[in-house]
């Protein structure tokens, strides 16, 4: 389409010709108009062209009209003008006119936060390669507690130490040579549960007074121990060497229940024949002879 018929397309809507009318006379589609229009009204705001959008067009959105206009509509609206005659003025909401005001107003509580930096420089690179090389996860705090490092834990430490979210590219070169290597069709041992402790909860939930309650109470103890119970019986039938196996027996062993010691019993006393009295309880009556 040449820019002789956009321009006289232009022409048309900024009389007043509805676009879908339009639309079908021309034969191409309203959006498409539209698009035409918003274009236009971008180019003139960045040459600083006084142009109004046509008054069929939709209300409410920032992009139709020119940055001096909404500058006037911030500054008519701090001066004390009615929200509803502005918005009728510009044709745009009455929202988009408090949206102005406070923007001018409190511009700090609208100004976009800074993102951390992503990238490393090579000094910060060697230091967390020495920090992988000679450290584990659980010396860093870093959750879940674990003696393998994870590409987790690489985001976790960069975070810690450089207050800086680097790329995955840089995570995954420096902490794939510590991480656990895994055989095919290889599940690694359930590891007993540790002492429980407040710093072993995520942030979110540490907030929740209950569930910190809960975490620490006897029976989350119990329901981890249990747990770990059953994890090590299938890991020993499925996946334990003949060594692993030893050890996880010798594990049950130590951490079964010693039987309780019975007290001591006195002496019974002789019954039947060897009592020192007849007519003992335990003795059955005999039974006399018929003559």
């Amino acid at each position: 389409m040449g820019q002789e018929r956009r321009d006289e397309f232009l022409r048309r809507m900024y009389a007043g010709e509805d676009p879908i009318s339009l639309a079908e006379k021309v034969g191409v589609t309203k959006t498409f108009l539209q698009k035409l229009v918003r274009d236009h009204l971008r180019a003139a705001e960045e040459r600083s062209e006084p142009v109004s959008a046509p008054d069929w067009y939709r209300r409410g959105r920032k992009g139709f009209t020119t940055k001096a206009q909404r500058e006037e509509i911030a500054r008519r609206s701090i001066a004390g003008e009615r929200t509803a005659a502005l918005a009728e003025e510009f044709s745009v909401t009455r929202a988009f006119v408090n949206l102005l005001k406070n923007q001018t107003l409190y511009p700090k509580k609208f100004a976009k936060k800074a993102s951390f930096i992503k990238k490393l420089t090579p000094a910060e690179i060697e230091k967390f390669k020495r920090a992988l090389a000679s450290s584990i996860p659980t010396d860093h705090n870093l959750i879940p507690h674990s003696d393998d490092w994870s590409i987790d834990h690489g985001y976790q430490l960069a975070k810690k130490l450089f207050k800086k979210s680097p790329s995955k590219r840089i995570v995954v070169e420096c902490v794939s040579p510590y991480l656990r290597e895994r055989r095919a069709n290889y599940f690694p041992r359930p590891m007993p549960p540790k002492k429980p402790h407040p710093s072993q909860i995520p942030p979110e939930l540490a907030k929740d007074p209950d569930f910190v309650a809960y975490y620490m109470s006897p029976l989350a103890q119990r329901i981890a121990q249990k747990e770990y119970e059953l994890a090590i019986a299938d890991y020993e039938a499925r996946f334990a060497t003949d060594e692993e196996k030893a050890e996880i027996a010798a594990e049950r062993a130590a951490m079964a229940p010693k039987p309780a010691a019975l007290p001591a019993q006195p002496p019974r006393k002789p019954l039947g024949k060897h009592a020192q009295t007849k007519g003992s309880r335990s003795t059955p009556p005999k039974r006399k002879k018929r003559r």
